[in-house]
């Protein structure tokens, strides 16, 4: 696991026997934060999540200030189309 943020080899002790007794929730979201990681790396996302969102896509539809309804750009990253 060369991108895991915690290397068991690396761990002693009870950090160690705390790392292999996570749940299985834990372990999916130390997955899940993985993939965001990944994903905002591969694509230069500065943010973690974008506008709010917990989903990894990047893709935000700007609003107009004034009537709240999208004016046809869409922000991927730091692209605007």
């Amino acid at each position: 696991m060369p991108n895991s943020p915690v290397d068991p080899a690396s761990l002693e002790g009870d950090d160690l026997v705390q790392w292999y007794r996570r749940s299985p929730w834990q372990i999916d979201q130390d997955r899940q934060a993985l993939r965001r990681q990944q994903y905002n790396e591969f694509f230069h996302i500065q943010n973690d999540t974008l506008g709010g969102s917990d989903d990894p896509s990047g893709v935000v539809a700007s609003q107009d200030d004034n009537s709240g309804q999208p004016q046809g750009k869409i922000s991927i990253g730091s692209w605007v189309i």
